[in-house]
């Protein structure tokens, strides 16, 4: 299987327009695997307050969060590094998908941390 250069920007696209939040909302994810399981382990969020409770009350968080999943079995089929670590950024209609090693990962994370508006998933 080939990966597709839109494949998860369209799928983040779709779930931001199916809550009506495409353009609405402003935040930054990093989030990876830490063990052999392509599976998602641990989640970072930057995100405003209001931006979170709107995320969080419509049910964008919950369906995001098995997105991130999705992205991490999918990137798992095509590309056998066992090492996923990505970084979303999300400025209300322009969305990328960083996949990045766990250096830059934890950096990212740290870089959060200095930051008042984060929230730890």
């Amino acid at each position: 299987m080939d990966l597709s250069d839109n494949f998860e920007q369209s799928r983040i696209k779709q779930l931001l327009e199916q809550f009506e939040l495409n353009g609405q909302v402003a935040f930054r994810i990093v989030f990876g695997t830490l063990g052999e399981e392509a599976s998602m382990d641990y989640s970072s969020w930057s995100i405003s307050d209001s931006d979170y409770t709107r995320c969080k009350d419509s049910g964008f968080h919950y369906l995001m969060l098995h997105l991130l999943d999705i992205l991490i079995e999918y990137r798992s089929q095509c590309d056998s590094s066992k090492d996923y670590h990505a970084v979303i950024n999300v400025e209300f209609s322009e969305i990328s998908i960083d996949w990045v090693d766990k250096k830059t990962a934890d950096k990212v994370i740290s870089d959060f941390k200095n930051n008042t508006e984060v929230n730890n998933l």
